[in-house]
């Protein structure tokens, strides 16, 4: 699934996020692989978070316990995303 945590800026994006986000995201499930992208829109950055669950349950739990919480101040918005299209990101 993706999920994103609307406006912030880089410096918000540190070298511990990944293991937070990971961690957070681990409770809903087992977590296989983490991607973060900053997307720049503007005057503002989307900070996007690729999570890839080992099943589908814990994607669901995921989904639905993070969806429209709030991190930093900031609302967060999670969907599920092509599974395919996020593996071929892995890709040579």
């Amino acid at each position: 699934y993706q999920r994103r945590v609307h406006g912030g800026s880089p410096s918000e994006v540190d070298d511990d996020l990944g293991e937070e986000v990971k961690e957070e995201c681990s409770r809903y499930g087992e977590v296989e692989h983490l991607l973060i992208f900053d997307e720049h829109n503007h005057n503002t950055v989307e900070v996007k978070f690729f999570v890839l669950y080992t099943n589908v349950q814990g994607a669901m739990r995921a989904v639905d316990k993070l969806n429209n919480r709030f991190f930093a101040k900031r609302r967060v918005s999670c969907r599920f995303y092509n599974e395919a299209a996020f593996r071929k990101l892995f890709s040579p």
